[in-house]
C-alpha cells in the first residue's frame, strides 16, 4: 500500500515572537486492494500416493496435494492474477525437495525472478521444468544430496510445471507473469494490495480444477470484497 505523508509549517504569531509549529497532514491512500475466497465444492484429495521407490527415505506413502480444502469449502493452492496490472519485482524464491515433495508446491512470481533449488532428502532428486504442463522443457537439474543448492533465473513467462524424474508422484507449479498475483492458503483466502483504481479481470488457475475468471472494480483506498467457485 502507498502512503504519502505531507509536513506543513505553521507560523503562530504570540505577543509579536513568530513560533513555528510543525504538524503532519491526513495521509493520503493512492490504491485499493481485493480481499477474496475461492471456494469450491469439490471434495479435498486424502487419500495417500503410495511410495515406488526410495522407501527408506520417502516413506510407503506421501499426501495427496493435488486438491486442498478447507473447513468452510475454502480451495488452497489456487493461483489468483489480475489482468492489466503491474506486480513489484520478486527478487528470489526457493523450491525445496523434502519428504519427497516440492516445497512449496504452487508459487508466483515476476520474469527476472532467481530460482533456488534445495534438498533436505538423503537421495537423488531432479528438478524438471516444463513451460505449459508437459510440453517444453526449460531445465532439469539434478541435486544427488542434501545441502546442495542451483539457482536458475526465470525469464520466460508463462506457467512452470516441476516434476522429479526419480519420484513421478512430485508435482509443483510455479506461475511467471507480471500481473499482480498471489496463491490462495489452505481456507482459499488471498489478498492483492497497491492495485490502481479501476476495471480488471480477475483470474483463478487450480491444477485440478482448471480456471475460472471475474469481473470486479477496485476503488481508491477501499478493499473490494469477492467470493468466486471454482468447481468440478
Amino acid at each position: 500500500m502507498s502512503w504519502t505523508h505531507i509536513y506543513q509549517i505553521a507560523i503562530i504569531f504570540i505577543g509579536g515572537v513568530a513560533l513555528i509549529s510543525g504538524f503532519q497532514a491526513p495521509e493520503t491512500r493512492t490504491t485499493g486492494k481485493i480481499v477474496g475466497q475461492i471456494t469450491t465444492s469439490a471434495v479435498g484429495t486424502h487419500a495417500p500416493l503410495l511410495v515406488s521407490t526410495d522407501q527408506d527415505v520417502c516413506g510407503k506413502n506421501v499426501p495427496d496435494e493435488s486438491i486442498i480444502v478447507g473447513d468452510t469449502g475454502g480451495l488452497g493452492q489456487a493461483i489468483v492474477t489480475l489482468s492489466g496490472t503491474k506486480a513489484v519485482s520478486v527478487k528470489e524464491i526457493t523450491v525445496t525437495n523434502i519428504g519427497c515433495r516440492f516445497a512449496p508446491r504452487v508459487q508466483v512470481v515476476t520474469p527476472g525472478t532467481l530460482l533456488r533449488i534445495t534438498s533436505h532428502d538423503q537421495t537423488l532428486h531432479t528438478t524438471h521444468a516444463y513451460l505449459d504442463k508437459w510440453n517444453k522443457t526449460l531445465f532439469n537439474f539434478a541435486i544427488p544430496k542434501p545441502g546442495l543448492a542451483i539457482t536458475r533465473r526465470l525469464v520466460e513467462p508463462g506457467r512452470m510445471s516441476l516434476k522429479c524424474d526419480a519420484h513421478p508422484w512430485m508435482i509443483g507449479y510455479i506461475l511467471v507473469t507480471d500481473e499482480i498475483g498471489t496463491v490462495t492458503d489452505r481456507d482459499g483466502r488471498f489478498e492483492l494490495i497497491d492495485v490502481i483504481p479501476g476495471t480488471y479481470k480477475l483470474n483463478v488457475w487450480h491444477e485440478t480444477l482448471g480456471i475460472t475468471s471475474k469481473q470486479l472494480n477496485v476503488t481508491l483506498g477501499e478493499s473490494s470484497r469477492v467470493t468466486l467457485s471454482l468447481n468440478p
